[in-house]
């Protein structure tokens, strides 16, 4: 989805949108605690099920492959990704390099950093409503609020950084390695620092 439809210019932004998964956490954590208190905790399961269910349906029915075979796009949007891609998405399909990949150190390295923070995120994610309401005795609503938090200000952080990285792609300020690199180092680094922060409880 990637290679076929964002821009070169335009990737960061693309990659934060797409993962926006993280705008599904945000609006379950902030109305789950309500929907349990108001209908019993076996919905705060349907009811998220049901709403997956509706966007897995829509997103069949609304994303194409790529630009060429959607059936909606503009001809000037498609000529515009087309022309700014220039012919470097390859159409053939081949197997990953498996061994290359694997005995790759900057792959390894990379797999290493984002274990270690999708452990504190979700370890965050599942710890901190519990927390909130066994030991600072929240009730469940404000508990899910708060526990949302987290998750909105990394999305709005991944817009921010997104767009600030193409807008130096596209003046040539870094190479795309290095803004890469230095992105991901600053991301993981400020990860670290935070779940290290001692948290006082007067």
């Amino acid at each position: 989805m990637v290679a076929r439809w964002s821009p070169p210019d335009e990737k960061g932004k693309f990659i934060s949108a797409l993962l926006g998964g993280l705008l599904g956490t945000v609006f379950t954590w902030s109305t789950l605690g309500i929907v349990i208190e108001t209908f019993g905790w076996k919905y705060g399961f349907y009811i998220p099920a049901v709403i997956a269910l509706i966007l897995t349906f829509l997103w069949y029915m609304i994303v194409a492959d790529s630009p060429e075979v959607h059936p909606t796009i503009t001809k000037v949007e498609r000529e515009l990704i087309q022309k700014s891609l220039g012919g470097s998405v390859s159409t053939k399909k081949q197997f990953p390099p498996l061994g290359k990949i694997l005995t790759s150190i900057p792959f390894l390295a990379l797999l290493l950093l984002h274990y270690g923070s999708l452990w504190g995120l979700f370890f965050l994610m599942n710890a901190a409503p519990m927390f909130m309401v066994q030991a600072l005795n929240f009730n469940l609503s404000k508990a899910g609020v708060l526990a949302a938090l987290p998750p909105l200000a990394r999305l709005l952080a991944g817009f921010a950084f997104g767009a600030v990285g193409d807008r130096i792609r596209r003046k040539n300020i870094l190479s795309v390695t290095t803004v890469r690199k230095s992105f991901c180092l600053f991301c993981k680094l400020s990860s670290i620092s935070i779940k290290f922060v001692p948290v006082s409880l007067d």
